[in-house]
């Protein structure tokens, strides 16, 4: 998505001056603070994010017109924090009307409407939540898209704790590891266009770029078996480098020359440094780098308008989750801790990506139905090797994790400065889970069990889920992965 300049201040006179007629038509007061905020939004954003619905509000449609006539320097105007609020405002209003339209869209294909209830559990994916934040998260939140009953979101905490403005479903946030799986549907595209093979090695594309490329196959560091040391450990993870800015080439080069942690083979090392050379790898096959592959490829078709490649840019598009630390020791740092702000070139190909809960399902859903990927580049990406924990296996870019009744999902989890995010899906692609907290938590293993249960099998009582995932290693704080 396109990072829109901050607005110009608009002259209120002339604010006054447009809104007076349409306050006459009745619109409220309501309405009028939609239009004070469209005057201080970027219009074409406004266009682009509620294209959904501008025909069925033709007032929006008017307001964003008179906001490009007002979008001129003039006096600065002091209602920053108003806008914000009011923004948030306008979200909340086209979730519900986007919740509806998903319900009723289900309703048209089926003749009859929703008559099956969600087979998940509420209460037991409301009470993971809660946990989350009674234990430190500052705000956790879960969406779930289920082709019986459509979309159901839940929330704890706060979005952003200095307002005390709880999530929403259009809430962005930095995706991390997912991007991961983004990445590797590029280089499954090209694999079925016969431009590239998954038994390539990688010095056949990137000559010299490691020890140990010639040994190595693209199939290896998209299923981390390549046994590849990872340029994050080599990252400095103090708070003054969060915005330093980083070359691809540069964050190879920091692992380079160190010699690969075993033979290219059949074990599993995660390794963020297969994915950055994933990326680089398109850019030779394609000639364009892997964002404009991903954004014409995947985010373009399928109308993910909400998902970004933010590259340079440091800040999250609005509305977003607040992102937050925990200090060495393992404790909140306080209210300072806020690091929503950080240069994605840290994570590049690896965990750049920014989207939202409602584009990560839309995702999932087109991965796993085939609109991505044909059927045997699918059952590649699905061909896992055994993993450690928090994982049962790991594919091409997609983790398994067996649920309590040993059910596999598919899907991958996330974490970057301030940011903890898993999606997840049953291999019919019929359930998506996309969740999200504002805090690393200390125990990620076991709220994702417990959200994956609670979602895909409801029958699994709460001790038989974390009994079967509670007892590994704590999931660490290091970023991203």
């Amino acid at each position: 998505m396109t990072s829109f300049p901050r607005p110009t201040p608009v002259r209120l006179s002339a604010v006054d001056a447009l809104s007076a007629p349409i306050l006459r038509d009745g619109m409220g007061s309501a309405d009028d603070l939609i239009f004070v905020s469209l005057l201080r939004a970027d219009a074409a954003r406004y266009s682009a994010r509620y294209s959904d619905i501008v025909d069925d509000v033709p007032e929006i449609r008017l307001l964003a017109a008179a906001a490009r006539v007002l979008m001129e320097p003039e006096a600065e105007t002091h209602v920053d924090a108003l806008h914000h609020r009011i923004e948030e405002s306008v979200a909340a209003a086209v979730r519900q009307r986007r919740t509806t339209s998903n319900v009723n869209m289900h309703a048209a294909g089926n003749g009859s409407g929703p008559t099956t209830r969600w087979r998940g559990d509420s209460a037991r994916v409301q009470r993971v939540l809660d946990d989350l934040v009674a234990h430190g998260v500052p705000g956790a939140a879960a969406t779930v898209w289920d082709a019986e009953t459509g979309v159901h979101f839940f929330s704890s905490g706060y979005a952003d704790p200095a307002a005390a403005r709880p999530p929403v479903i259009d809430d962005h946030f930095r995706i991390a590891s997912l991007t991961k799986i983004f990445v590797a549907t590029v280089v499954l595209q090209l694999a079925a266009q016969g431009r590239l093979s998954l038994h390539d090695t990688l010095s056949r594309w990137l000559p010299h770029a490691v020890r140990g490329g010639a040994a190595i196959t693209l199939r290896q560091i998209l299923q981390h078996t390549a046994r590849l040391p990872d340029f994050v450990d080599q990252l400095p993870q103090d708070n003054a480098s969060r915005l330093r800015e980083y070359a691809p080439g540069e964050l190879v080069t920091l692992v380079a020359d160190k010699p690969l942690l075993g033979l290219p083979a059949g074990t599993y090392s995660y390794s963020n440094t297969g994915f950055l050379l994933a990326g680089l790898v398109i850019e030779q096959v394609t000639g364009r780098n892997w964002r404009a592959e991903v954004r014409d490829r995947i985010t373009t078709p399928l109308g993910l308008k909400e998902t970004s490649t933010p590259y340079r840019e440091t800040a999250i598009p609005r509305p977003h989750l607040t992102g937050h630390h925990f200090s060495s020791s393992g404790e909140s740092t306080g209210p300072g801790d806020d690091v929503t702000r950080l240069s994605p070139t840290m994570a590049d190909s690896a965990g750049e990506m920014i989207s939202d809960s409602q584009d990560l399902i839309t995702f999932a859903r087109a991965l796993f139905d085939g609109r991505l990927l044909p059927a045997q580049q699918l059952a590649e990406m699905t061909t896992a090797v055994p993993s450690p924990e928090p994982m049962d296996g790991y594919g091409l870019g997609l983790v398994r994790s067996d649920l309590a009744c040993g059910t596999p999902v598919w899907g991958h989890g996330g974490k970057i400065a301030g940011f903890s995010s898993w999606l997840a899906t049953n291999a019919e692609g019929t359930c998506v889970l996309a969740a999200v907290t504002t805090r690393i938590p200390q125990d990620t293993i076991a709220y994702y069990r417990g959200l994956i249960n609670a979602v895909f099998a409801p029958a699994t009582t709460d001790d038989q889920a974390s009994s079967a995932t509670c007892n590994g290693p704590e999931a660490s704080n290091r970023e991203p992965s």
